[in-house]
């Protein structure tokens, strides 16, 4: 956990001085790192609880090897909804770039389309002008 919070903050400077992506990119970022940061350490923790656990004799202090494994079950199913949080993100923030893309990609196949018939148009009225009438009849 200590080793993903280091990498963390460099992660959080550098994106801080990235120039090219959006303000909603830089937000998600963010908040998936943080997300993901609070997952680690919960798993650290519980990793932790859990070898505490392991040696308290179950006999001798019931309510502290009860409470202890309580609160290994509470910050593993904090971790998954988490983790459920992280999944829904990704598909929102991902399933929206991916609707605006289509929705952009439609706009430009309309303007190849108009572009195309306004060059079709032009090079029809180029060769009307310039093919000479043959006015005279058959000889």
């Amino acid at each position: 956990a200590l080793w993903k919070f280091m990498n963390l903050r460099r992660f959080l400077a550098h994106l801080q001085n990235e120039k090219v992506m959006s303000l909603r990119d830089k937000t998600y970022l963010q908040r998936q790192s943080f997300r993901r940061l609070q997952i680690h350490i919960l798993l650290g923790v519980t990793g932790i609880l859990m070898l505490c656990g392991i040696y308290i004799p179950v006999r001798e202090y019931v309510q502290a090897w009860t409470i202890i494994w309580l609160a290994i079950i509470i910050l593993l199913c904090w971790a998954m909804l988490l983790a459920l949080v992280d999944y829904i993100s990704i598909r929102l923030h991902f399933g929206r770039s991916e609707m605006e893309n289509r929705i952009e990609k439609i706009r430009l196949d309309y303007e190849i389309r108009k572009f195309d018939q306004e060059q079709d148009r032009k090079s029809a009225r180029q060769n009307d002008s310039n093919d000479p009438k043959n006015d005279s009849g058959d000889k």
